[in-house]
């Protein structure tokens, strides 16, 4: 019985203590101690404010699309636009140092001259959905990469009817995405070392997709290749790899002449002579 007691004395003491320590926290921070030793936070804890909305109907907050497009042009456009270039004999525009670039309307090409020639590594082009459109015949390029230039990018547009599409055989680790290449003669798109090429739609010309002899490390993914006179995709390169693409109506559809390329994914349709061929070395 004397145990019981002093048991139950204990008892009242440490939540007496308790109960005192939850009054000082309460007053303090707004919080109290429950028994189980959870705080619990009270009303005072949270201040509030008004919830007595404003007067008159909502304003908006956010800046309509007439606001957006004056903030633009009030700060300008911070790539160049290639129309603004100057070109000479050979080119009708040269970009001759790195920079983001792009058109702000189509190019009608010159008979004898190039597109667009670049000539400096770290160039980016936006055809912004435009095309560079080509007089028809002769041996030039929509767009001409004539020396070993690296890290270049064209997107988003249209090169027809020249002889090369996009004559980058030269160039390395270089990226062509979104591009329809149609009706250039020879070649829709050459390119070189560690190049990818995504997205893109190449028909109508002797070779859709070319990885020039030698070029390694190339990526051709996610294209569609048709209606070539000679092949959808000719790789010549080293260790490519070629995927997801539907090369159609083309004379071989996808040639995997080059060393170790390997072709995965690929649909070859109604191609009149070879769907799919790999050399030596290649896997499928």
């Amino acid at each position: 019985m004397k145990t019981s007691l002093r048991y139950g004395a204990l008892i009242c003491a440490f939540f007496s203590f308790f109960t005192w320590r939850a009054a000082v926290l309460a007053k303090t921070f707004g919080v109290a101690l429950c028994v189980g030793g959870f705080f619990i936070l009270l009303p005072s804890a949270f201040p509030q404010g008004s919830l007595t909305p404003p007067p008159g109907p909502p304003a908006p907050t956010m800046k309509t699309l007439t606001q957006i497009d004056t903030h633009i042009a009030s700060a300008g456009e911070k790539r160049i636009d290639v129309l603004t270039l100057a070109g000479d004999t050979s080119n009708q525009f040269i970009i001759d140092n790195p920079g983001s670039y792009y058109l702000s309307a189509n190019i009608n090409g010159v008979g004898g001259k190039h597109g667009v020639s670049i000539r400096a590594n770290g160039v980016t082009v936006d055809l912004n959905g435009f095309s560079i459109i080509g007089p028809g015949g002769g041996a030039n390029a929509g767009i001409s990469v004539p020396n070993a230039q690296g890290s270049l990018a064209v997107r988003n547009g249209t090169v027809r009817n020249y002889s090369s599409g996009i004559d980058a055989g030269l160039a390395n680790d270089s990226q062509f995405d979104h591009l329809r290449l149609n009706n250039n003669s020879f070649v829709g798109l050459a390119i070189g070392d560690r190049s990818l090429v995504t997205d893109c739609v190449v028909n109508q010309g002797f070779t859709g997709v070319h990885v020039t002899s030698g070029a390694d490390g190339c990526i051709v993914r996610d294209c569609v290749v048709d209606s070539n006179s000679g092949y959808g995709i000719n790789d010549e390169g080293i260790g490519s790899l070629i995927t997801n693409c539907i090369a159609r109506g083309n004379l071989w559809g996808i040639r995997g002449a080059g060393a170790r390329v390997t072709i995965v994914g690929c649909n070859a349709i109604g191609n009149d002579e070879v769907g799919i061929y790999l050399g030596a070395g290649g896997a499928y």
